[in-house]
């Protein structure tokens, strides 16, 4: 004790205290001794300054030496000593009680000991005082240990012996309750407990290798307790003792099993998207892709590498139209999920179809952070059903083919009869022109008819065959088709059919694909035809609902009341504007059964006639113009269809500019006639010379290449179709030469000309035949106005 000490004596006893002062004089340790005679004096000295030891009487003329002891009795500021006169147990218990470090009973002997008896107290104080300091950061200690596992719910620690002998284990109440067993419980067991049989081993193992290494390990592996197997991870360290000897490991243990079911997941759906027959691509926000499964690959021809941080605009064909990517887009945007079809291009430059569903990926936010698309390869399917909607436009054709002979019949009649009777001389020129108008006319309804034929058996459909055009006048095409067999095949056989089309109001044009359109209203009129064996009415009428109407019930006509032809009316359930179209009819009516099936492919009750692909043909045209189809009927009352054409309002329509009418001027041109019909040969021939041209007309191809090496001609019209030598060869022949000549072409084919259409071979115009003669001379006037 090399400090000076500081000691307050209270005692009011002066022969006591003078006793106790004497003690101090002697002893060679720096002593400031400070009396006090009462309670306040006492009180006074250890506000000015507190001591480090207060040596009190136990009865004072103010009270008793126990009130001087600290409130504070985890950690009083000093210890205090109480003295007495006379030993008495009680005032020793309740001294102690108060909170006094010691009591001592007064004796000459005792007092002049004092500074022996003080040195001891404060040497046994100090030691009290680390003790108890030491006990309470350990306690603090454990008390922040504690709550750090207990904020790491996954997480523990524990220590092993070289045998794997669990010697300690901090846990968490939430994990007691999780795992089914205490921490407490775990001591003393082996891990080989703890763990499956076969993974006890290497589990030992790795303890005993961070034995003898003395490196750090990080392990995984399952345990298995009361309340199930779950996933550890353990970092394994050794700890070492004061002279660096392993005495045991420490492992730092996180509970990772919700870690390993989200791997286990997230390796299943990897497995299903590397092995998905469909294609799987997933983008950034702005597009660019950042992954594409190996179908992806295996579909396009673009490897991995090349796709990742391309825009999958790399697939655009041009067939699918603007507004098809911006409705795409809006719609993503919006973060809602878009369906719908591409027609998409390969690297190898092969177009495909795709049904596609795209989603917008969101954080926990809400915000759009990838997009992914989902898309299945349905060019088969595309294919197939190109192929069965021709399949039901063929059988369509075969049905009213006898209809189209009669008619035709009746145009040969017409142009035989009237060139016999010419032939047979005329009086006078009337009665010329009379027969002639009517060979005229004739032919003209019979190009009509060969017209609206090919227009019904057109295959090939783009984003262009979508125009603006009127409802009623594609169901006049389509009577006027299916007249021959509802008019003239009807009376051959004696019953009689009536078309009642009062009901077809004035419409909105709507945007649709005439040809698809016109095929559905040919099919529901055959379909009817084919209910009304011996005759009946077909009632068609249209109407327009608008969005102000939706929720207003109109009446609906009673399928008793059709036979009365007057035009049913019901309420559509279609949101927006649409044109309502009905076919009705005075037929058998369709069963219950029948009726349920009836939009199924192949279904039919028409065997072996009925293909059954008619009426689900229908129902996916009209699906697909964003419309319904609905059937309503009874047996013996007849049937009803209800098809809802949307009315576009977003889509602009085409505006084609009409051509000026032009005056035609004849400029005398030196022209070739080349056709393997020398009936057209001489027909062209006498009509350009009258013109005033000077015309030359073979009939063969290789004379036609070897006039043209002889002559030079302004024009040379040509047919395609010739034997041996064809109108192609002739084509080539004349841009070959230096002084190429203007090059029309006369053909009766009515499809697509590829190679002069993709511009392969050089042509001027295309004329088709039948065509008017004046047709042709505009045609020839347009080039001779550019020599």
């Amino acid at each position: 004790m090399n400090e000076r000490i500081n000691i307050l004596l209270v005692e009011d006893e002066e022969a006591h205290a003078d006793l106790i002062s004497r003690s101090f004089e002697s002893t060679t340790v720096p002593v400031s001794l400070t009396l006090a005679r009462n309670l306040n004096e006492a009180r006074v000295s250890i506000a000015e300054s507190v001591p480090d030891l207060i040596i009190a009487d136990y009865i004072l003329t103010d009270g008793k030496g126990t009130e001087l002891i600290p409130a504070n009795r985890e950690e009083p500021p000093y210890p205090i000593v109480i003295m007495t006169s006379h030993g008495d147990e009680k005032i020793a218990v309740e001294a102690i009680k108060a909170g006094a470090f010691d009591y001592i009973v007064k004796s000459t002997a005792v007092l002049d000991d004092m500074p022996n008896i003080c040195e001891k107290i404060l040497l046994e104080w100090n030691y009290t005082v680390r003790h108890k300091r030491v006990e309470k950061e350990l306690r603090e200690s454990e008390a922040r240990f504690k709550s750090i596992l207990s904020s790491l719910y996954e997480s523990a620690i524990v220590i092993y012996d070289r045998d794997g002998k669990i010697m300690a284990l901090w846990g968490t109440p939430e994990m007691d309750k999780r795992y089914g067993i205490r921490a407490v419980d775990a001591i003393g067991r082996s891990i080989r407990e703890f763990v499956p049989p076969d993974q006890a081993e290497q589990r030992l193992g790795e303890i005993r290798r961070v034995f003898d290494a003395g490196e750090k390990m990080l392990v995984e592996y399952m345990v298995v307790f009361p309340g199930g197997s779950f996933w550890h991870e353990s970092s394994l360290s050794p700890m070492c003792d004061a002279n660096g000897n392993i005495t045991a490991v420490v492992g730092f243990i996180r509970d990772i099993t919700e870690r390993k079911k989200a791997e286990e997941h997230i390796r299943m759906l990897l497995h299903a998207i590397e092995y998905s027959s469909a294609t799987i691509v997933i983008t950034d926000t702005k597009g660019k892709i950042e992954y594409v499964n190996p179908k992806f690959t295996r579909l396009t021809g673009y490897t991995y590498e090349e796709a990742i941080g391309s825009n999958p605009r790399i697939l655009k064909s041009g067939k699918t139209s603007p507004e098809v990517y911006r409705e795409l887009w809006k719609t993503i945007k919006s973060g809602n999920e878009w369906h719908g079809e591409f027609c998409n291009k390969k690297k190898n430059g092969e177009l495909y179809w795709e049904s596609a569903s795209i989603s917008p990926v969101k954080d926990n936010r809400g915000d759009i952070i990838h997009y992914i698309a989902v898309k299945e390869d349905i060019t088969k399917h595309k294919k197939m059903e190109e192929s069965l909607l021709q399949s039901e436009k063929l059988n369509s054709l075969g049905t009213i083919t006898a209809g189209v002979a009669h008619e035709f019949n009746n145009i040969l009649a017409i142009i035989i009869g009237s060139a016999e009777v010419l032939e047979g001389g005329f009086k006078d020129d009337q009665e010329l022109k009379r027969g002639l108008k009517a060979i005229v006319k004739a032919s003209g309804d019979g190009a009509e008819i060969v017209k609206r034929m090919l227009t019904f058996a057109k295959t090939e459909l783009s984003s262009s065959d979508y125009i603006f055009v009127d409802i009623g006048y594609l169901i006049k095409q389509a009577i006027d088709f299916t007249m021959p067999r509802w008019k003239n095949m009807a009376q051959s056989e004696g019953i009689k059919y009536h078309m009642n089309t009062v009901g077809i109001t004035e419409t909105p044009e709507v945007f649709c694909s005439p040809t698809e359109l016109r095929e559905v209203f040919v099919n529901l009129i055959n379909n009817a035809l084919d209910a009304m064996p011996d005759g009946g009415a077909i009632t068609v009428a249209t109407r327009c609902v608008w969005s102000d109407e939706l929720g207003v019930q109109s009446e609906k006509a009673k399928i008793s009341e059709l036979k009365s032809h007057s035009p049913p009316r019901r309420t559509g359930e279609l949101k927006g504007d649409f044109i309502e179209i009905t076919f009705a009819d005075t037929g058998t009516g369709i069963p219950e059964d029948v009726k349920k099936k009836i939009f199924d492919p192949f279904f039919t009750t028409r065997r072996p006639h009925g293909t059954g692909l008619g009426m689900s043909v229908a129902y996916g045209i009209v699906m697909k113009h964003g419309g319904k189809i609905e059937v309503e009927s009874e047996v013996g009352e007849g049937t009803i269809f209800n098809l809802s054409i949307p009315i576009r309002k977003d889509v602009v329509p085409r505006v084609v500019p009409s051509e000026p009418t032009r005056e035609i001027t004849t400029n005398k041109l030196h022209i070739l006639v080349v056709d393997d019909k020398e009936e057209i040969c001489g027909m062209l021939n006498r009509y350009l010379s009258k013109c005033g041209h000077t015309v030359q007309a073979v009939d063969n191809g290789a004379e036609a290449i070897e006039l043209s090496m002889k002559e030079d001609f302004d024009l040379v019209i040509c047919d395609l179709a010739m034997p041996e030598v064809t109108g192609y060869d002739v084509i080539n022949a004349l841009n070959g030469r230096d002084k190429r000549p203007k090059i029309g072409i006369a053909t009766g084919w009515g499809e697509k000309l590829k190679p002069i259409e993709a511009g392969t071979l050089n042509v001027d115009f295309v004329i088709k035949k039948p065509f008017n003669l004046s047709e042709l001379e505009r045609k020839i006037s347009d080039l001779a106005s550019l020599r």
